[in-house]
């Protein structure tokens, strides 16, 4: 459906069906089932005609049905807001994302039953060039994830990250990168019951890191482009 002279809007959906042999990961009890996944969703895109700017939202919401483990049946919302602008010399880009997620416990398999968190994001990304052969990206990355079931025995994380990179035209297709990301992580308390009269509790800490890295982007062969980072 079109709105206007620069937005469009898109109603999508998907549906599938997936068979897992273990479903809940466990090296010493395997269970199979039959899951039906039915996502309808939309997306609003504005900016058609507009030369510098392009806004989106793109939402769905998966209705998930076990075949025989009735009690794993779920409904997960997704939603993204992205954004970007363009000139001559300044690229920006931003997002920001919420999705709730189902996952399995592994090892640590709980009474049969699978994990539910709640993931929000945001990412912010600018690219300025300083001249014809170099230009200098920086941005922040923000994650959380919180979890709705089992919370006293699963963390919480809290994080950002802050990259820096360089970049020199090697050729008209390919850039070469020289760059540096700190990355600052909190991690939320736990708490287990082992007998009724013990408990294992494990406090809040938070941990950083930095990466130092070289990389490449752009066309790196006749029929496949995108990027690349190694470092330590």
């Amino acid at each position: 459906v079109s709105i206007g002279d620069n937005a469009d809007l898109y109603f999508n959906g998907s549906s599938s069906f997936r068979w897992s042999s273990n479903i809940f990961r466990d090296s010493d009890r395997h269970v199979d089932d039959l899951t039906w996944y039915l996502s309808p969703g939309f997306e609003l895109n504005i900016g058609r005609g507009l030369s510098n700017a392009n806004f989106s939202i793109i939402t769905r919401y998966d209705i998930v049905r076990y075949d025989e483990l009735d009690k794993l049946n779920a409904e997960l919302f997704h939603i993204k807001a992205m954004g970007a602008y363009q000139s001559s010399r300044l690229d920006l880009s931003a997002s920001v994302s919420f999705d709730e997620e189902q996952s399995n416990a592994g090892e640590q398999n709980i009474d049969n039953d699978l994990l539910e968190a709640d993931n929000f994001a945001v990412n912010f990304d600018a690219e300025y060039r300083l001249s014809p052969k170099f230009s200098v990206g920086s941005g922040v990355r923000y994650s959380e994830k919180q979890y709705v079931t089992y919370k006293d025995l699963f963390a919480d994380r809290e994080g950002f990250t802050i990259p820096v990179d360089v970049f020199y035209e090697w050729t008209p297709k390919v850039d070469l990168s020289f760059g540096y990301a700190y990355t600052e992580t909190a991690v939320g308390e736990t708490f287990r019951q082992i007998t009724s009269n013990t408990d294992q509790r494990t406090g809040a800490y938070d941990r950083s890191s930095h990466f130092f890295n070289i990389g490449a982007r752009g066309d790196l062969l006749p029929k496949l482009a995108g990027f690349f980072k190694v470092g330590y």
